[in-house]
């Protein structure tokens, strides 16, 4: 969890969770959370030591893939 100033855009870490992804139908069923979300997931976590990025963050690591 990370609080966010939305005056200066800073962001701290608050406490930490486990996360667990869901996914619903349009009925609110589940169905199943694609492998291509589950990897980027993991991939983020390991390179920014969290799943969710902040707009920054989301644009250098779409240059990155980019130039790669």
């Amino acid at each position: 969890m990370r609080k966010h100033n939305v005056y200066t855009g800073e962001q701290h870490i608050v406490t930490h969770t486990n996360v667990v992804m869901v996914r619903v139908d349009e009925e609110g069923k589940s169905i199943p959370v694609s492998d291509i979300v589950k990897k980027r997931y993991e991939t983020r976590l390991k390179k920014f030591g969290k799943g969710l990025l902040t707009p920054d963050e989301t644009l250098k690591e779409n240059e990155t893939v980019i130039l790669n």
